[in-house]
């Protein structure tokens, strides 16, 4: 027998109109293209990094980021998605 996906009828639902939910993606997506790719600029400009380490470190990147979607969609399959989410936040506060 198949593994049934979790039930998320009583998960979080939201209350934003379509736009502003579309707004809120922008914002992030435009935050998250500056670091990615403001990254190594500024690795060469305030730390002084060569460009093998400044490599180095993207790849780090790339492996943690692989690395953390395969186990944060784990974790959304087994828990759901206002679980993980509480978790997510808890992590990033302490760390």
């Amino acid at each position: 027998m198949a593994k049934q996906p979790p039930d998320m009828s009583n998960e979080m639902t939201t209350t934003l109109p379509k736009w502003q939910l579309q707004v809120v993606q922008v914002g992030q997506s435009i935050a998250t293209t500056m670091i990615l790719y403001g990254q190594p600029f500024y690795a060469r400009r305030a730390l002084d990094w060569s460009p093998a380490t400044i490599a180095i470190a993207q790849i780090v990147i790339g492996i943690l980021t692989a690395i953390g979607s395969v186990l944060g969609g784990r974790l959304i399959e087994r828990r759901g998605c206002r679980a993980s989410m509480k978790l997510g936040l808890f992590g990033l506060s302490a760390g």
